[in-house]
């Protein structure tokens, strides 16, 4: 092969996605090729893509135009799109847009290097989307190697989803639920940690349903419990759980482990009956109710996050009103909430009587005007309380103070933490602070305030 290309990565979509740009760049660094910093500067492109809903597909389509003007002014360079969205849309993708050379699938990522070598060599389109329904699980080429930066690292324990909601495409277009091997996460997580990693974050469609296909006992409690047994002082965080009895557990055992960030990230959707019943998620509803409750019963200084779809067919004022004072009640540390998009393949997608756009914009406004009230207050209560953060990067305004996150901020979606007095610092690390004033949803900190 040549050595002398470089190839440039555009990740986009959640930190899932992340994970799979980790693998192909892995493989590509095992087999010569070289990374580039900036599409501008890169052989070869490679935009991974998302597709869950339709703002996701349009920002998939417009970084793709970007690239295709960019190539308008460097007629040599390619293109590659990997992702959800050739693998959701093959059958189009297949005979359409000319200026990209080459499409890859999700079960394909491991012959990303093949494809590279033969979008440079002979220049004919390439399409390697090898199966309709992905069954594969992917291991990292390069153990350790992360697009996270050196703070934190994101680790994938699962790919696909078995739960059929009825507004979600995840299960047409990456196949049902299958665990990775304990072992093998725990070797990844070593690695990851070798090199200078303070944080893991574990991540799948559905964490709370890891190792139930594995039918060897295994499970994410275990699996907490295996990483912990690493030793060393790092954080380990798990995100996207879905709301089913073995939360309990789950909570039970984040308080067991010293590494593990007192954190659940759980997405409920909805807090009315009828509606979770309509999404089909009619087996969350007793869980939902009393997940708040719940889980600071189990852990008292546990941080809650959820999201919420807005707009479902069939979603009324009163499901509107319900979902308000649940909200009201939970207090939620973190919430993000998305408009329902219909799906082709969900059962959603013809259901019909769907709320008006800008109805649902204007429900989703008071939703997010009534958690910034819920956060103000909460912020309020930790000015003067000390925490252990984790610096994760200078700020770009001014060099003296770090960003850094708490147990309670996971990476990428939540707020975070303004340090002041650690500018000796010059790389990240865990340090004890002191809350000293809010910034809407961040929050400002000293280092060794006494």
């Amino acid at each position: 092969m040549n050595k002398d290309i470089t190839v440039g990565f555009i990740n986009l979509g959640c930190a899932k996605n992340l994970v799979d740009s980790e693998v192909m760049a892995g493989q590509l660094i095992k087999d010569g090729y070289a990374l580039a910093p900036s599409p501008e500067v890169a052989d070869v492109v490679i935009v991974n893509t998302c597709s869950f809903i339709r703002d996701a597909r349009d920002e998939s389509f417009e970084v793709v135009g970007e690239i295709i003007e960019l190539k308008s002014e460097f007629p040599n360079k390619k293109l590659i799109v990997t992702g959800c969205l050739p693998q959701r849309y093959r059958e189009d993708f297949s005979s359409i847009n000319p200026d990209i050379d080459a499409f890859v699938g999700l079960d394909d990522l491991n012959m990303i290097s093949k494809v590279v070598e033969s979008v440079t060599s002979d220049g004919k389109q390439i399409y390697e989307i090898s199966t309709d329904s992905p069954v594969k699980l992917f291991e990292p080429a390069v153990p350790g190697l992360s697009f996270s930066g050196n703070s934190f690292s994101y680790i994938k324990i699962a790919e696909g989803c078995t739960h059929r909601c009825a507004f979600c495409a995840i299960p047409n277009i990456r196949g049902v639920h299958r665990s990775r091997s304990i072992e093998n996460i725990v070797r990844e997580a070593e690695a990851i940690l070798e090199n200078g990693i303070k944080e893991i974050n574990l991540i799948s469609q559905d964490t709370t349903f890891y190792g139930n296909d594995l039918n060897d006992g295994s499970d994410l409690p275990k699996l907490m419990r295996a990483i912990s047994n690493i030793g060393g002082d790092f954080k380990l965080r798990v995100l996207y759980c879905y709301p089913d009895k073995q939360l309990v557990e789950i909570l039970e055992t984040m308080g067991e482990l010293p590494q593990a960030c007192h954190y659940l990230d759980i997405p409920i959707q909805h807090s009315h009956p009828e509606i979770l019943e309509a999404m089909n998620r009619k087996q969350t509803i007793e869980f939902v109710e009393k997940i708040p409750e719940m889980a600071r019963a189990i852990l008292s200084d546990v941080t809650l996050r959820t999201t919420c779809l807005l707009g479902f067919p069939g979603e009324k004022k009163k499901h509107i009103e319900h979902l308000f004072d649940y909200v009201q009640q939970a207090e939620f540390d973190h919430l993000g909430s998305f408009i329902f998009s219909p799906e082709e393949g969900t059962t959603a997608y013809d259901m019909g009587d769907v709320p008006s756009e800008k109805k649902t914009l204007r429900y989703q406004k008071q939703l997010m005007s009534l958690q910034q009230q819920i956060v103000s207050e909460k912020l309020e209560a930790k000015i003067g309380k000390k925490d252990r953060v984790l610096l994760v990067g200078k700020s770009l305004d001014d060099p003296d103070i770090w960003i850094a996150r708490s147990d309670g901020q996971a990476p990428d979606v939540d707020s975070c933490t303004y340090v002041i007095g650690a500018e000796n610092f010059t790389q990240p690390d865990l340090i004890e602070v002191e809350y000293t004033d809010i910034l809407e949803y961040d929050l400002v900190a000293r280092m060794n305030a006494e």
